[in-house]
């Protein structure tokens, strides 16, 4: 993404799903540009009707709201020549001619985002059902207006200058290729000519003889790579005019023997079985390229071998149906001579974004944040300063209990892995590989932090910021304890007046004081709506401890949560019955600090 727009003066527009992060890159570019505007439009709208949104969409409804909103905007583009503005999710209207519109992202927008403070739209779903069931729609209005892309990494909240660089569009020395989209070559080459794009990537199936003709009146023809694409037939016809402008381009091997001298072989089917019809072209001077779908760490274990054999020539670009091995692309990213960014929804998701390139890419040593589910993880953006100073790249590394084995760790250590958050499912079966555990490690059976060389060293760190995190109820007589996981011989020690439930079959935990609980056992709810029954007995305060969608049949008058992402069970909890909230950001930040205490003394 590019916006270049603080030079051109023109008027930009943010437009991106409920909770995507708008606001927050506003105040950011108030602090990068001072000298150019920004307005958040449902702020403007509050001021100008002297009304919060909740309070408009409740009085007048949602018609009335989006008249305002449409007027609004209008009044600020007639005001101001240039000025970043943030749109609501919903918004549906029309941008003036002479705008620029960046759809802003996130990749956990697709698994959708609870809100306790801003007005619901359909009041008869579950807070999770309203986003889900808008998604699609919205994605089609983002798709169909947006002039622009750009994706953040989860966490990145704070002024950093890889943001500062990209909307400065001060980018250079990427050594990536970009796959071209749409047809305005002259507006997408202009704003990454200076990027050191190493191709740009030109799909038989988009384009036309006449369209790649227009093109290369913009293209340096020595930086255009035509990817022949789609059906094998109609791609072929292209092959006389591409000889003719002796363009590069490369062929996939599916498709049997190439025509000309393609400069690329590829393969993006069949298993490391496939890798015979690479051996054919050995002796010709051809990089290959090797994209497959890879289902398993054997198999990519191999890719990586495969590589390795002759890095100047091969290229090993993963692929997974949720972008699990973007962190593989990253490390890759010096060690090959063909990558690829990703701008926008259309890329591959293993791709990387172009922040993630700038922020991890060419690396020599990394740490991790190792789990599963670990797409929404703070970590690499909470570490990000802490290692970048010791040059290194942290990566998400999504990795089961039934994967994690020695084979994988070693192969992650000798490839570069120096140190390791290690978030659930893992905290407890990681022990059997660490070699010189901590106190805090074999007092509670779980660990949360590596630190890998020779041997493994390991550390729990959950605790110090459970201690802070808790100490509200430290003095509170009736707190049940919902699940517990990996740090509930934790809680236990800091709450021993806790009632503890487990969170899948509803039963008090025998180590409880069971003479005083409440309940010998709690119903267990999977549908949210069942929240709403009157008859909800009222509790004091509960503890949050499961990452599943497992519901107590209860009404707490507030919700510590020990998680923190925006689509958390026991966040939607509280919203249904109205229990105060209190997330678990602040433990995630206390133990995070700890981590770097441990990590530093090595």
């Amino acid at each position: 993404m590019s916006t270049s727009g603080v030079g051109e003066r023109v008027k930009t527009f943010f437009v991106g799903h409920r909770g995507t992060g708008k606001t927050a890159l506003l105040r950011r570019l108030q602090d990068y540009f001072p000298e150019t505007p920004c307005f958040d439009l449902d702020q403007q709208i509050e001021q100008r009707e002297k009304q919060r949104i909740s309070e408009i969409f409740k009085t007048y409804g949602e018609k009335r709201f989006r008249e305002i909103e449409k007027a609004v905007l209008e009044e600020i583009s007639q005001k101001h020549s240039c000025f970043f503005c943030s749109v609501g999710a919903g918004y549906r209207g029309d941008f003036p001619k002479d705008s620029k519109v960046i759809w802003v992202m996130r990749p956990s927008d697709k698994q959708g985002r609870v809100f306790l403070t801003r007005p619901r739209l359909k009041g008869e779903k579950t807070p999770l059902e309203e986003y889900r069931s808008l998604f699609e729609s919205r994605e089609t209005y983002y798709r169909r207006v947006a002039t622009d892309f750009y994706e953040m990494v989860e966490g990145f909240v704070f002024p950093n200058e890889i943001e500062k660089s990209i909307f400065s569009n001060h980018i250079c020395d990427l050594e990536a290729c970009v796959t071209v989209s749409g047809k305005d070559f002259y507006s997408f080459y202009e704003k990454r000519k200076a990027w050191g794009i190493k191709f740009f990537e030109f799909r038989s199936c988009d384009y036309s003889v006449e369209d790649l003709q227009k093109a290369l009146e913009v293209f340096p023809k020595d930086k255009v790579l035509l990817s022949f694409r789609g059906v094998k037939e109609e791609a072929q016809g292209l092959f006389p005019w591409v000889q003719k402008e002796q363009l590069f381009f490369y062929w996939p091997l599916e498709w049997g023997k190439p025509l000309g001298n393609p400069s690329i072989l590829s393969l993006h089917e069949g298993g490391t079985d496939s890798l015979d019809l690479f051996s054919r072209y050995e002796s010709k001077d051809i990089i290959f390229k090797w994209a497959p779908y890879i289902c398993s760490w054997e198999e990519l274990q191999r890719g990586f071998a495969w590589q390795q054999e002759d890095p100047m020539r091969r290229s090993f670009l993963p692929r997974s149906s949720d972008g699990r091995w973007e962190w593989a692309r990253l490390y890759l990213s010096s060690r090959q001579s063909l990558n690829f960014i990703r701008e926008g929804r259309g890329s591959h998701p293993d791709q990387p974004s172009l922040f993630s390139w700038m922020a991890f890419s060419k690396r020599k040593s990394f740490a991790a944040i190792l789990g599963d589910p670990i797409f929404h993880s703070l970590t690499p953006a909470e570490q990000f300063s802490f290692f970048s100073k010791r040059k290194k790249a942290v990566y998400r590394i999504q990795l089961s209990s039934e994967e994690l084995s020695q084979n994988i760790l070693n192969f992650l250590r000798e490839i570069g892995l120096t140190h390791a958050a290690v978030t659930s499912p893992l905290k407890k079966k990681m022990l059997k590989f660490c070699d010189h555990p901590s106190s805090e490690v074999l007092r509670f059976q779980s660990l949360n932090t590596l630190f890998l060389k020779e041997k493994v060293w390991g550390h729990n760190t959950d605790y110090r910021g459970l201690l802070e995190f808790l100490k509200p109820l430290l003095e509170e007589e009736h707190v049940i304890v919902w699940g517990g996981g990996g740090v509930l011989n934790m809680i236990k020690e800091i709450l021993p007046q806790a009632f503890f439930y487990s969170s899948r079959k509803g039963h008090l935990r025998e180590f409880s004081q069971t003479g005083k609980a409440s309940f010998s056992k709690i119903r267990v709810l999977t549908d949210l709506n069942e929240l709403s029954d009157p008859s909800l007995p009222v509790v004091g305060s509960l503890i949050w401890a499961t990452p599943y969608r497992q519901f107590p049949f209860c009404r707490p008058q507030k919700i510590f949560d020990l998680n923190y992402s925006e689509n958390a069970p026991g966040k939607e909890m509280a919203l249904v019955v109205g229990s105060q909230y209190v997330s678990g950001l602040s433990f995630f930040k206390l133990q995070a600090e700890a981590q770097r205490d441990f990590w530093a003394q090595f």
